[in-house]
């Protein structure tokens, strides 16, 4: 073969080499893409299966969060160790009640002696036997030697009565002058035709049993009165508009606090002459059990700004970033919501068992130790929450740390890791001060009210409508919270509002109204 044609050979060779090395490195580069792709379908279907569970569980199972203690499968030993000291510990010191406190088993509480009915007023009924009963067959008369008794509880309904008021009228008949009449008891709502009472029990019913006035009508049909459902509005519009300054003053009681809880939740009210809109229920819980509401007609940081201006201290919310121009300032300090960050954990269950019930497991730490400060002073319940659960905050920032890499940043796991590092050092503001919580859960708890009723009336009539409910809210949700009767409270303040001075309307607050109570019975 001559030089040439090798030359060429080889020429030919190298050409096809070259093709096959481009046709190689193309298919290397489809795989990798089909590779990204399967990758990148994998996790649409994760993520697609974690939301399928998450709305399944909201619609068809339990809202409970909670877990038993044997779903938390530790995989790592030193969270494992630290249960099961834990729970060695409790074990030894129920062993050691048992064994020291030789109290004996409590008696069975006898229904009389139950709390639920120890209040309520006792009619008592006797029954005595036949008279031919009470004679012996030897003929001497029966002595009566004891009794027994039993009790029920019955019910009696409600009843709707008018009061009449008769005011006599006197003049002097010599010079017929000087007629003298005299003036009308408190009415609460001036010329209206329900007295308070009948105004608490609309106001209670609707915002505390919540019951929609087209059903309040129905019930006060069946007593045989005719109350339409305009007349009820009016009742709430007027006991609103009366009680706003006694609202007011709930509002200013909670920001005198150093700490305040807030969270929100959407309302829809109707616009006119048609349409509707998506406005927001606000609520703002302070350190002596009080809880005020705001409306705002939509959904922005106006409302918080314009309720907190001028206020220091600790907001505790979740991690929303209207939040933001709040804090700005610095003289309001954030405080975020261990609830919010467990939360998250829950719901990556379904795609990171293993790692999310290690997270569930650390917090579920931090709650116990939560616990055991229950009922500790302020200076005691900082000094246990800095000796133990500082240890386990850092436990958990390191496991992040370590976990973050080797998940998809999108994913429920990844999401759950991102939540907690971008609000880490807002997380862990509360071991500082025994006065702060772990949560915001006694906001949450204010506004389930406001979820409960918005699935029975389902909407405010209009703007206007949705700021006189949160008055009555405010009123409503702190006697709750105060434990006391709504309508009590109501049926007395309607009265005494109009005549009590602008500089005593704190007393009317339920707070006030509480202790203004235990002090008359003290």
């Amino acid at each position: 073969m001559t030089r040439d044609a090798l030359l060429l050979e080889l020429e030919s060779a190298q050409k096809t080499l070259r093709q096959r090395e481009a046709e190689l490195a193309c298919e290397r580069a489809l795989r990798a893409e089909r590779e990204a792709e399967i990758q990148r379908l994998v996790a649409n279907n994760a993520a697609l299966a974690h939301r399928i569970e998450v709305l399944s569980r909201r619609m068809f199972g339990t809202s409970s969060e909670r877990l038993a203690p044997g779903q938390l499968l530790i995989a790592f030993e030193t969270a494992q160790a630290e249960e099961q000291k834990t729970l060695e510990e409790d074990a030894l010191e129920t062993a050691l009640g048992e064994e020291t406190s030789h109290t004996p088993r409590p008696r069975r509480v006898r229904p009389s002696e139950k709390p639920g009915q120890r209040a309520l007023p006792v009619r008592t009924v006797s029954v005595e036997p036949a008279a031919t009963d009470l004679v012996c067959g030897c003929g001497q008369a029966k002595e009566r030697i004891g009794e027994e008794s039993s009790e029920q509880m019955e019910y009696v309904p409600a009843s709707l009565h008018v009061v009449r008021t008769v005011r006599g009228k006197y003049a002097c008949r010599g010079c017929q002058a000087g007629v003298v009449i005299a003036p009308l008891p408190a009415q609460g709502l001036e010329k209206s035709v329900a007295g308070p009472g009948l105004v608490g029990y609309v106001v209670a019913s609707k915002f505390a049993d919540h019951l929609p006035l087209y059903r309040q009508e129905e019930i006060f049909a069946r007593q045989g009165a005719d109350l339409p459902r305009s007349t009820l509005g009016g009742l709430v519009r007027g006991a609103a508009d009366l009680l706003s300054p006694v609202a007011r003053a709930v509002l200013l009681s909670v920001l005198s606090g150093r700490v305040v809880n807030t969270d929100d939740t959407g309302v829809t009210y109707l616009l006119k002459p048609r349409g509707r809109a998506d406005g927001a229920v606000w609520t703002y819980v302070g350190e002596k059990g009080e809880a005020a509401y705001d409306f705002t007609e939509r959904r922005s940081r106006d409302g918080p700004m314009r309720i907190l201006r001028g206020w220091k201290g600790h907001l505790q919310a979740d991690a929303l970033n209207l939040y933001d121009g709040i804090y700005a300032s610095g003289e309001i300090v954030e405080v975020a919501c261990w609830a919010h960050a467990r939360r998250y954990f829950f719901e990556s269950l379904t795609t990171e068992k293993q790692w999310a019930q290690e997270f569930l497991a650390l917090i579920r730490r931090l709650y116990r130790i939560e616990e055991r400060a229950r009922g500790l002073s302020e200076a005691e319940r900082q000094v246990l929450r800095l000796e133990h659960a500082r240890p386990v905050l850092k436990e958990i920032e390191e496991r992040m740390r370590a976990v973050a890499p080797t998940v998809l940043p999108k994913g429920p796991l990844g999401q759950a890791i991102a939540y907690a590092q971008g609000n880490w050092k807002a997380l862990t503001r509360y071991v500082e001060h025994g006065h702060l919580s772990i949560d915001n859960n006694s906001a949450e708890r204010a506004l389930r009210a406001v979820a409960v009723g918005r699935k029975n009336w389902l909407f405010a009539g209009s703007a206007d409508a949705g700021r006189r409910a949160a008055v009555l809210m405010t009123l409503v949700g702190t006697c709750k919270l105060q434990g006391i009767d709504p309508q009590a409270y109501l049926a007395d303040v309607l009265v005494r509002v109009a005549t009590t001075p602008a500089s005593r309307v704190g007393e009317l607050t339920p707070r006030g109204w509480k202790l203004a109570r235990d002090r008359a019975g003290a």
